[in-house]
């Protein structure tokens, strides 16, 4: 029993701190979800699939601020990054004109380049 429970507490942190690895690729479909949360803020949400099959998540926000939009950390990779700005597109309908990335790991910065590209 304490084997079974130590390996379950080895697997657990080597998947948490493995999330952090800004090589890690993201999934092919490139899902992404938008939730409101309230009046001119959304939650956006990007998956990574682990080799495992584990899907692991990655939280940003978008936030209005008058007839734009500001972007809390990208989508997980640069292609979810294009998807979240085509759904923010057309869900939403209002440019991104700014983007605030809170850090460095590739679930927050790594779609950076795409935003550079579209001068937000």
């Amino acid at each position: 029993m304490k084997f079974k429970l130590a390996l379950s507490t080895t697997l657990f942190i080597i998947s948490f701190f493995s999330s952090f690895n800004s090589s890690a690729q993201p999934e092919t479909k490139h899902e992404i979800k938008i939730t409101k949360l309230d009046e001119g803020v959304w939650l956006h949400t990007s998956f990574y699939i682990y080799p495992s099959g584990i899907k692991f998540p990655s939280n940003g926000l978008i936030v209005k601020e008058g007839k734009s939009l500001t972007l809390i950390d990208t989508a997980w990779g640069e292609l979810q990054t294009q998807s979240l700005l085509d759904k923010i597109k057309l869900n939403i309908n209002l440019p991104v004109t700014k983007a605030v990335v809170t850090h460095a790991h590739g679930d927050r910065a790594s779609g950076v380049d795409i935003l550079e590209a579209q001068g937000i």
